[in-house]
């Protein structure tokens, strides 16, 4: 089950289709770019957790979900409310506020901006002034026991080292590219990409 994050839309996941493909694997793509906040919305992760169930149904031996940026987010929150076998995050935002901190500072605008964005888009009254109709809930990684593949690049702005660490310390397995921005990793050097995504496919446990 693919999600993609909060730009490019469906057509961001393309690029790690393939390698599941070349596994035998069918892939399911989770549009939520009709959502008012997209993959950081609360429905998002109500989209994933409702794929892995018809995916169960139609007899799936095993489900692993395959998110990027917020998307990956959203995977991590749906893996805790349904059972999935393996999560593999993309540049996964692990901590908003650390993203706009890192957004702000690619920008070359003022520290506080990040914090004060921080504080509107996770604030009821204040996301709606600035025009979103629901704040951010969920706003961290969310720990699990599911295991997980982490895919960033020290060159990525937006996902702190910082946090990367945290979530290794978790159990996350950690696959680190250098020049790569975010999300890029896989443009970087596809074939060690899809060789980090085959490797850990072949980790996870067998289907009961």
């Amino acid at each position: 089950v693919h999600v993609h994050g909060q730009s490019l839309g469906p057509r961001q996941v393309l690029r790690g289709v393939g390698v599941w493909r070349s596994l035998g694997a069918s892939s399911q793509v989770i549009d939520t770019t009709d959502l008012p906040l997209r993959s950081l919305d609360a429905g998002a992760a109500e989209r994933i957790v409702a794929a892995v169930r018809a995916a169960r149904a139609r007899g799936a031996r095993r489900v692993v979900l395959q998110g990027w940026s917020a998307g990956a987010l959203a995977c991590s929150v749906a893996a805790g409310r349904v059972d999935v076998d393996g999560i593999v995050a993309v540049s996964p935002l692990l901590d908003v506020a650390s993203a706009l901190r890192g957004a702000v500072r690619g920008a070359r605008l003022p520290a506080f901006v990040g914090t004060v964005a921080g504080r509107i888009a996770t604030t009821n009254v204040l996301s709606r002034l600035a025009g979103a109709s629901t704040p951010v809930t969920t706003t961290t990684w969310q720990d699990s026991a599911t295991p997980t593949l982490l895919i960033h690049s020290e060159a990525d702005a937006l996902v702190a080292a910082d946090d990367v660490a945290v979530a290794a310390r978790q159990g996350a397995t950690t696959v680190t590219f250098r020049t790569a921005p975010h999300t890029l990793e896989w443009n970087e050097d596809p074939e060690r990409w899809e060789r980090a995504v085959r490797d850990f496919a072949a980790q996870l446990p067998d289907a009961a």
